[in-house]
């Protein structure tokens, strides 16, 4: 027998003692020992109907999943017996009536003291509502008076500020989000792993990784334990719910667009109560990230898991809304919730942004995070070409801030810049009281104590912003300072808080182009835009050059208008062309092909009948003569509404002829009849029809077959007709 002389323990972990031992062996010689001290476990042999209960588990040691036997390593001093029921129950869903010994088991004797001791169980029956696993549950712990699974869903679903409403308001209304839930019996699915397994070693954590080749397996290891723990709930015939589970759902619900693919899956751990260190890029960080491991039988087709989020929540910082909602803090599900959608990180891997308050795929607020911005919008589809506008020259534009809502409302507007690979994007972004509700800094949001949250100081107005060309979904992760693939203009801070222009203020977009703010409202702001424009012909050149275009297509021309008995077509087909100039420019952003009117009978009156402009100068023009028999042309009305008055709605002709400045026409074109070259005759006319919309023309019957004659009109007098050509 061996005598210990001395011992040294060199490694005192959670679950293992190692210690090196000096012993004197039966000979006298002196010998060196390493031996594993352990507590012992208990193995339970589980028969039901003639079959072996066993457990799949992954075993790290091995590197694979294994078939076991229900077993648990005890704690000291714990009794074998009844700790080997509590695990047939934990691992199973079962239990017995008793327990009998059948051995006890010396698994490595050469190095370890460990024992095992294997029991039978006895009168083996399903246990209704079973122990859980190792972690505590902890969805109805209660914090300031509220259910965690409650602040969960006023979070995600209910509350004033929550998620769903966020991508609601976001995606103008058209994606709806409902979170639904995935309980086991009621409670928290359970993992196989403690929190520490997935976590840094330390001294308080010896179960922890120890390197990054460690960290990378474990984050593996992490997706198919949550992933194997859901296949298994849901096999245990758990199905999804309401937080409270007072509403059932049917799987197929997960797979909304019919794709076979699970929406979205959102992993919520258990608050970190023990002492843990959780930093970035560890496997229980918050992050997107994909896993295909789930697989759920839906109404007879197997729909599967792809996208997930995962988030440890804390309970330390909560909130309430004007309704007493409580709720955490949403920023963080908000981005992550983004990823899934297809939104990337404005940040970089050092932390840095040249978008930072801008977005929240930048640096979101906290608690509830700020607007995304009109590019990212745009790529998702939720804002057309209607919302988004391309400026093609000079001029003074109009838009609406930045959630509202309209097919045609105008929230933005974008243009390439010449000799760079940059597209110029401007919004409206009001962080006052009369801005959306996730902009805004004075939010009705207030600390548990009833303190209301206070906001951060950001100006409104108008934003700029510069993203490569051709990206649809802007992202800075892999960038470097002055090499940004999206970047917010202006501004003397790093936050970005002070870049939006206000009133008056100027910016300088590139040497050969400027903005300036003119106007603003609560919702609605003014600018004008001065610079070259030489790389927006080549835009025009793309629509000119079409075999077809039609611009009822881009939804840029108004009902037609009858002009009944009257001789006025040279109004009226002045008047539509200049609808449709209007729409195409954006520059009033209230108006849409349906609503836009203007009086055509208003701008034939004032072409004879002229009250006295501001001036002076047209004292004494008064005509008296019957205008609607007063034959015209379209130059009329160009050189009319280019100085003092403008266009107006309404059916009265004596309408204020100033009450529309902003209609005024800013300049007008004629493109002279070139009869030695019609084919650039014609080539000048499609470009002004892509660059304004429509241009208006007068042709005459018995000669001008070459142009325009859909009736094949003849005769041999001169019979002048004016019409509107939109593509």
């Amino acid at each position: 027998m061996e005598k210990k002389v001395k011992s040294e323990i060199i490694y005192d972990g959670k679950i293992i003692k190692v210690y090196k031992d000096q012993v004197e062996c039966p000979n006298k010689r002196l010998a060196t020992r390493e031996i594993v001290r352990h507590h012992g476990g208990v193995g339970i042999l589980a028969v039901v109907d003639d079959c072996i209960l066993l457990v799949k588990q992954f075993r790290y040691a091995y590197n694979k999943d294994t078939l076991e036997i229900p077993a648990g390593k005890l704690e000291l001093g714990e009794e074998a017996g009844p700790a080997g029921k509590r695990e047939l129950e934990e691992e199973t869903g079962y239990s017995c009536k008793s327990m009998e010994l059948i051995n006890e088991i010396y698994p490595t004797t050469g190095y370890c003291d460990e024992v095992i001791h294997l029991y039978e169980a006895k009168g083996l029956f399903k246990v209704e509502n079973p122990l859980e696993g190792d972690e505590d549950e902890f969805i109805d712990n209660s914090y300031n008076g509220e259910s965690v699974r409650k602040i969960t869903d006023n979070t995600y679903n209910s509350a004033y500020f929550n998620v769903s409403d966020y991508y609601e308001i976001a995606s103008r209304g058209s994606l709806k989000i409902n979170s639904v839930y995935l309980f086991n019996k009621g409670g928290s699915v359970q993992l196989s792993h403690p929190r520490g397994y997935y976590a840094e070693y330390s001294e308080e954590n010896p179960e922890g990784y120890r390197d990054n080749g460690e960290r990378a397996e474990r984050m593996y290891e992490l997706k198919t334990d949550w992933s194997e723990s859901i296949n298994r709930a849901i096999s245990a015939g758990n199905v999804i719910t309401n937080y409270d589970g007072t509403k059932k759902y049917n799987f197929s619900e997960l797979d909304k667009n019919n794709d076979g693919v699970i929406d979205a899956i959102t992993i919520i751990y258990k608050n970190t109560t023990q002492s843990i260190s959780v930093g970035w890029s560890s496997p229980l960080w918050n992050y997107r990230d994909y896993a295909d491991y789930v697989k759920i039988n839906a109404d007879g087709k197997t729909i599967t898991s792809k996208n997930y989020v995962q988030v440890t929540n804390s309970y330390n910082y909560l909130y309430k809304d004007n309704r007493e909602n409580v709720t955490l803090p949403m920023s963080v599900a908000t981005h992550e919730m983004g990823h899934i959608l297809g939104f990337k990180d404005l940040y970089n891997s050092s932390n840095s942004s040249p978008v930072y308050y801008m977005s929240a795929m930048a640096k979101h607020m906290s608690p509830v995070p700020q607007f995304i911005s009109v590019k990212e919008r745009e790529a998702k589809g939720w804002l057309t070409s209607d919302n988004v506008k391309t400026i093609y020259q000079n001029g003074q534009y109009t838009l609406k801030e930045a959630s509202t809502r309209g097919d045609s409302q105008i929230v933005g507007y974008k243009l390439n810049l010449k000799g760079t690979n940059k597209t110029l994007y401007l919004e409206y972004r009001n962080f006052g009281t009369g801005g959306n509700k996730y902009d805004c800094q004075s939010k009705e949001l207030y600390k548990t104590d009833g303190t209301k949250l206070k906001g951060l100081t950001i100006g409104s107005g108008l934003v700029c912003y510069l993203v490569d060309k051709d990206t649809k979904f802007p992202n800075n992760m892999g960038c470097v300072a002055g090499k940004w693939n999206y970047e917010t203009l202006g501004g003397t801070y790093a936050t970005k808080s002070d870049a939006p222009l206000k009133l008056n203020q100027s910016l300088e977009i590139t040497d050969d182009m400027y903005v300036e703010v003119t106007n603003i409202t609560d919702n609605q702001l003014a600018f004008k835009i001065e610079g070259d424009f030489e790389e927006q012909q080549t835009e025009i050149k793309e629509i000119s050059d079409r075999e077809k275009y039609d611009g009822r297509d881009d939804g840029i021309v108004t009902p037609v208008k009858d002009q009944g008995d009257t001789n006025l077509c040279w109004a009226y087909s002045s008047i539509a062309a200049a609808e449709s100039s209007i729409l195409k420019s954006g520059i009033d952003p209230t108006v849409t092909k349906d609503t836009l009117s203007l009086n055509p009978m208003a701008a034939a009156y004032r072409v004879f009948k002229r009250e006295s402009d501001p001036l002076g100068n047209t004292d004494g023009d008064w005509q008296s003569v019957n205008y609607l028999t007063q034959s015209g042309d379209p130059l009329k009305i160009a050189k009319l509404y280019s100085m003092w008055w403008a266009p107006v709605s309404g059916n009265v002709v004596t309408t204020n002829p100033y009450e529309n400045p902003s209609y005024r026409f800013e300049n007008a074109i004629h493109i002279p009849e070139n009869k030695s070259n019609p084919e650039e005759y014609i080539r000048s006319i499609k470009k002004a029809i892509a660059k304004y919309g429509a241009v208006t023309f007068q042709y005459n019957n018995a000669r001008e077959t070459l142009y325009y004659n859909p009736k094949n009109e003849q005769g041999s007098t001169i019979s002048p007709h004016a019409c509107t050509i939109i593509g």
